[in-house]
């Protein structure tokens, strides 16, 4: 097999600790032809010399002020870029890579041509149960189903297509990105990889999920899987993409979200409520309202 270059792009925000254990996992890949991209989005702590001192190896770029997600990820796409890698492996820092997860996905890249962007299966930390194994875009109570979401791990080996990737770990070929453009930065945060995923699938590339490539995540880290600014930003940019992918934005939003309130009480989650619907209001007034 031919082994060509891959940027290993990790953004990290105040959490060295993580950056630095997802990057030994990386050292214990299967695969020589990477190179890790270190973005610190204006951590403001130890994080930068504390990483350059343990990976002196990995190449750090430091923004000048928090870029959110996809302005930070960015940073490091356009320098991977620049630097003509052919593959691009966008990897959240509460990540864990297993050994044979980038050679199977490159793998699986170079045998199918078309596939803008590969997916790896995605275990909660403890590896039993999935977190991600494919994301499909839902007609009815139009929005993105996740069918196997928090299963125990049974999933056919073979790769297929999906609708969207994650941002937590995804595989990105050059020709692509040159194509298609990079993470939308009109979303500071959640939905810029689902963005990605339409535009891609629209110009003709395929979205795959490669399911013997297996990364473990430790679930929202930096924000906290129930925590107030996760659900906030959930719902902000909500309306941005509804407004630009489906037919009937106003009628799929109030569904969509309807639905998400009602799942969240009757699951007792009525903290993250609040937070949802303060940014569904501040996203409807700036998308929606134009207010």
């Amino acid at each position: 097999m031919s082994t060509p270059r891959v940027a290993v792009v990790i953004l990290n925000w105040k959490r060295p600790q993580d950056t630095l254990d997802c990057l030994r996992s990386l050292a214990e890949s299967d695969y020589p032809a990477w190179q890790a991209i270190v973005v610190d989005n204006a951590s403001g702590d130890e994080s930068v010399p504390r990483i350059r001192a343990a990976f002196p190896q990995a190449e750090v770029l430091v923004a000048e002020r928090n870029l959110g997600f996809a302005g930070g990820c960015n940073l490091g796409l356009r320098h991977a870029l620049a630097a003509d890698f052919p593959y691009l492996f966008l990897l959240n820092n509460d990540a864990r890579v297993e050994p044979a997860a980038l050679s199977t996905l490159v793998a699986t890249a170079e045998a199918h041509p078309r596939a803008g962007i590969l997916s790896p299966l995605i275990l909660y930390a403890d590896g039993e149960r999935v977190w991600f194994a494919g994301a499909y875009r839902r007609r009815f109570l139009p929005g993105i189903s996740m069918p196997a979401y928090r299963r125990r791990r049974r999933v056919s080996p073979h790769p297929r297509p999906i609708d969207y990737a994650t941002g937590c770990a995804m595989l990105l070929r050059r020709e692509m990105l040159q194509e298609v453009g990079l993470l939308d930065e009109s979303y500071f945060m959640y939905w810029e990889d689902l963005d990605l995923g339409e535009r891609a699938r629209r110009a003709g590339w395929q979205v795959l999920l490669v399911p013997e490539a297996v990364v473990r995540h430790r679930v929202s880290a930096s924000t906290g899987e129930e925590s107030p600014i996760k659900w906030y930003y959930l719902a902000r940019y909500l309306p941005t993409f509804y407004r630009r992918y489906y037919r009937w934005p106003r009628f799929s939003i109030l569904t969509y979200a309807a639905w998400v309130v009602v799942r969240e009480l009757l699951k007792g989650q009525v903290r993250v409520v609040k937070p949802f619907l303060r940014g569904l209001r501040e996203g409807w007034r700036s998308e929606i309202s134009g207010g």
